[in-house]
């Protein structure tokens, strides 16, 4: 009785907070959502306010671009034919490291908001492609500056025989490009892990761009080499950046090899043979930077859905793709429970969250549970009810003789005090091999016994301070 006045006591003190729960979700019900384009504005304006606000970060990047121009430019400064490549893998090198890294901060300090904002129930709800778009249209004119803050300090040292528009052209599309793939890893990591695999990619993409092992060897090491040099936006610059100089050389450079001493330095049709390169493939070699920066974004716009679930109040991608298949091959056990299932009776791994939920007071629960509603603190809303986590509870009474529950937020609102008790009762009867009779006179006889009837009377008194805990 006392502990039952006490669980009265609890849940007339979260009555209130109960209610305000009720009275944002009515109000989030009640409110006039608005559509896609209209909250396509709003996000945009929003972006755009967000990337003037860091004006010094901005500032700090366009000096950054003007430093990493000047020091490529001096080193091949007034540079010779055959320098061509290693300058333009320089560039390659300056402008994938500098956006790459930079375009982090577009997606990642943003994600708890927008966590906040496409959660369901309390939390607005907002479409995710709506927030995505304006993401990156409020990013094009910042990636257009780093990469004319670039070509600023290259270009005059440098003098390469391209004009600065096409230079500026090509620059801008492997921007494009690269800047994609750190969308995607920015939605996907947290910011610290999201960086160090933004380095790791721009340094396969070096790998795979055709420089060294040349596009030639790549076909000779099989289809995946050749791949990631599909895949390598360096593979396309530097091939624009090479024939548009090769173009533009004089008769004295494009004679057969044979006419030269040595060919490698002196023959521009020698350097493409050897490249593998074709003149006149820059308008293909632009138009596939820049459907490769479309294709890496829908792989950062899929990030969104399917990465961070959880933070979202949504299930898991793993809960709803590989869980299932988990349990109907009789792998339940290793599928992710609440904590109370598993593989071996109370306290058994799963995710902290759910065990959290799953020891909170009953009480308050079960007047949460009567909108069908459950907020939760590692939330920025209200989880509704039926939209949890599949959980496997098999084990709770020990040897899978309690069936399985899918839905842990309807754990607590089906079933009342009296049936919990015994319920969490059995279960670490069970457990502990005092529980599971076969017949009713075994079970009357167990009960009769004094050591059984004392360690019986002492588990349910262990079993209801857990489930007031």
């Amino acid at each position: 009785r006392g502990r039952r006045a006490a669980s009265d006591e609890a849940a007339a003190e979260t009555s209130d907070e109960a209610a305000s729960w009720r009275e944002r979700a009515d109000l989030v019900a009640a409110a006039e959502m608005p559509t896609w384009a209209e909250a396509f504005l709003i996000l945009l304006a929003r972006s755009a306010i967000e990337l003037m606000r860091y004006r010094t970060v901005l500032m700090y990047e366009v000096l950054l671009q003007l430093f990493t121009g000047a020091v490529v430019g001096s080193l091949y400064s007034n540079f010779l034919f055959h320098d061509l490549v290693q300058m333009t893998f320089m560039e390659f090198l300056g402008l994938g490291f500098t956006i790459a890294l930079s375009s982090m901060r577009v997606l990642g300090p943003g994600m708890m908001v927008f966590w906040r904002e496409a959660a369901p129930g309390v939390g607005m709800g907002l479409p995710k492609t709506a927030f995505f778009a304006a993401k990156c249209v409020a990013d094009v004119p910042r990636l257009a500056l780093l990469s004319a803050a670039l070509l600023a300090t290259f270009y005059p040292l440098a003098a390469p025989r391209c004009p600065f528009g096409t230079y500026c052209l090509v620059t801008c599309s492997a921007a494009w490009a690269v800047s994609g793939w750190a969308y995607a890893l920015s939605a996907a990591q947290d910011p610290k892990t999201a960086q160090l695999s933004a380095v790791v990619v721009v340094v396969v993409f070096a790998m795979f761009c055709g420089v060294g092992p040349r596009l030639s060897q790549l076909k000779n090491m099989g289809p995946f080499p050749v791949f990631l040099s599909w895949l390598s936006f360096g593979r396309w610059f530097i091939e624009c950046l090479y024939v548009e100089e090769t173009v533009r050389m004089s008769e004295a450079w494009r004679m057969p090899p044979p006419f030269y001493e040595s060919p490698a330095k002196e023959s521009a049709l020698a350097g493409l043979i050897a490249e593998g390169y074709v003149e006149g493939s820059t308008r293909l070699n632009v138009l596939i930077l820049v459907l490769m920066g479309f294709a890496s974004r829908g792989v950062a716009l899929a990030c969104l859905f399917f990465c961070n679930r959880d933070r979202m109040g949504l299930p898991s991608f793993y809960s709803i793709s590989f869980a299932p298949c988990l349990r109907r091959c009789g792998l339940g056990g290793f599928s992710g429970g609440c904590g109370i299932g598993g593989s071996g009776g109370v306290g058994g791994g799963g995710n902290p969250r759910e065990r959290s939920r799953l020891l909170r007071p009953p009480a308050r629960r079960a007047d949460q549970e009567k909108d069908g509603l459950y907020p939760d603190s590692s939330l920025y809303g209200a989880v509704p009810r039926g939209e949890g986590e599949g959980d496997d509870l098999s084990g709770l009474g020990g040897g899978g003789a309690t069936p399985a529950i899918e839905t842990p937020h309807h754990l607590w609102a089906v079933i009342d005090a009296e049936s919990r008790e015994r319920a969490i009762s059995g279960a670490l009867l069970s457990a502990l091999g005092m529980g599971g009779s076969d017949t009713e006179a075994e079970a009357s006889e167990a009960e009769d016994s004094p050591p059984r009837a004392e360690a019986r009377a002492e588990a349910e008194g262990r079993a209801s301070d857990w489930s007031d805990v």
